[in-house]
């Protein structure tokens, strides 16, 4: 028979996931870059880039106003957003398709424009 132990339970802390979660992006963002280094593919720079971004983007989100005053609130979620147009960017470009500036930059610019808007609760 199988001995049934006692049901221990794991209690995940979400700063850490989030710390690991950066941690691992950036070090995935660094494996691309050095990995265009060694193929000069142009996919894997711009993927590379978009991971270091993302991380970035992470960390100063879960930082947030601690110590940070002078970032605005909405730099960590526009970031964010560059980073998916980048990716799309780069699978663009191993597909031997062009870059679309203004498609890639869109979700920032929104996100950035509408947290300018006036909170319209009353």
């Amino acid at each position: 028979m199988i001995d049934q132990g006692t049901a221990t339970f794991i209690s995940l802390d979400v700063s850490t996931l989030f710390i690991v979660a950066t941690c691992v992006t950036a070090l995935l963002g660094l494996f691309l870059i050095f990995a265009w280094t060694q193929d000069r593919i142009r996919a894997l720079a711009w993927w590379g880039a978009a991971y270091l971004i993302g991380g970035f983007s992470v960390a100063l989100w879960t930082v947030g106003g601690q110590g940070l005053p002078y970032v605005p609130a909405s730099l960590p979620s526009a970031l964010l957003f560059l980073a998916c147009g980048m990716i799309w960017s780069a699978a663009r470009l191993f597909h031997g398709r062009n870059i679309l500036w203004l498609a890639m930059g869109a979700g920032s610019l929104i996100w950035v424009a509408a947290c300018q808007l006036p909170n319209s609760r009353r």
